[in-house]
C-alpha cells in the first residue's frame, strides 16, 4: 500500500499495528487542519485581518485626530470673522475720522451729514463733546448706553445676497489744553465695533472696538 508517497507492504502480524498507525496518523492531520483554520485570522499573510480590538484602537484614533482638525476650523473661522469684523470697523471710523478732519479746528457748530447703505442719514457734530471716555484714557467707553446725538450712529452696511451688518460706531471731540490755556487744536477719537456679540455670548460673534484718534489744527 502507498503511505504519504511511499510504497510499504504490509505482511502478517503488522497488519494490526499498520492500522492503528494510519488511524493516528489521520488524527494528526486532521488536528493540524483545525489549528490552521483558527489561526489564519492571526497571521501577517496576504489573508490576515483585523481583530475587533485592533479596529476599535483605530475608530478611537480616528476619532481623536478628527475631533482636532474640527476645534483648528473652528478656531480659523472665528479669527476669520473678528478679521473681517475689524477691517470694516476700521474702514468706518476711518472715514468719520476724514469728515471730522476736513474741518477746521476753529470752526465749531458745524454738523457733517453721512448716509449707510439702509438710506439712515446719520449727524455728525464736530462741537467739542461726545461720547463718554473710559476713565483716565482716551479711549470710547461702550458700557456706556447708546445714544443719538450727534456723536454717535447704527451705521448699516450690506453685503452680498442682501446680507446686513450694524455698526455701533461714537467718536469724542475736545481741545487739548497746555497747561491752562487752551490750543487752537482739536483731538477726536472714534471708536467703532460689530453689534450682537458680547465677549461673554460668544468668540464667533464678538470683536474688540477699533479706536483711532488723531489732531486737527486750525
Amino acid at each position: 500500500m502507498a503511505l504519504d508517497g511511499q510504497r510499504v507492504a504490509v505482511t502478517g502480524n503488522g497488519r494490526e499495528t499498520m492500522k492503528i498507525t494510519l488511524q493516528h496518523g489521520a488524527i494528526a492531520r486532521i488536528a493540524r487542519q483545525r489549528r490552521a483554520r483558527r489561526g489564519r485570522s492571526f497571521t501577517s499573510g496576504p489573508e490576515a485581518g483585523l481583530t475587533f480590538i485592533e479596529l476599535l484602537m483605530a475608530m478611537t484614533l480616528l476619532t481623536v485626530g478628527l475631533s482636532a482638525i474640527l476645534g483648528l476650523i473652528a478656531v480659523a473661522m472665528g479669527s476669520n470673522n473678528r478679521n473681517k469684523k475689524d477691517t470694516t470697523a476700521i474702514l468706518l471710523a476711518q472715514n468719520v475720522i476724514e469728515l471730522l478732519a476736513n474741518v477746521p479746528a476753529s470752526v465749531d457748530n458745524r454738523t457733517i451729514t453721512l448716509t449707510d447703505c439702509a438710506g439712515n442719514v446719520w449727524n455728525i457734530s464736530t462741537t467739542p463733546g461726545g461720547a463718554p471716555l473710559e476713565s483716565g484714557t482716551t479711549n470710547i467707553d461702550f458700557s456706556s448706553a447708546y445714544t443719538t446725538d450727534g456723536y454717535s450712529m447704527r451705521y448699516v452696511t450690506c453685503g452680498t445676497a442682501g446680507q446686513m451688518a450694524i455698526y455701533d460706531v461714537r467718536w469724542n471731540i475736545d481741545h487739548p489744553t497746555s497747561g491752562s490755556t487752551q490750543t487752537f487744536l482739536k483731538r477726536a477719537t472714534v471708536a467703532a465695533r460689530q453689534t450682537g456679540g458680547s465677549e461673554k455670548s460668544s468668540a464667533l460673534l464678538f470683536a474688540m472696538p477699533v479706536q483711532i484718534k488723531t489732531v486737527m489744527g486750525i
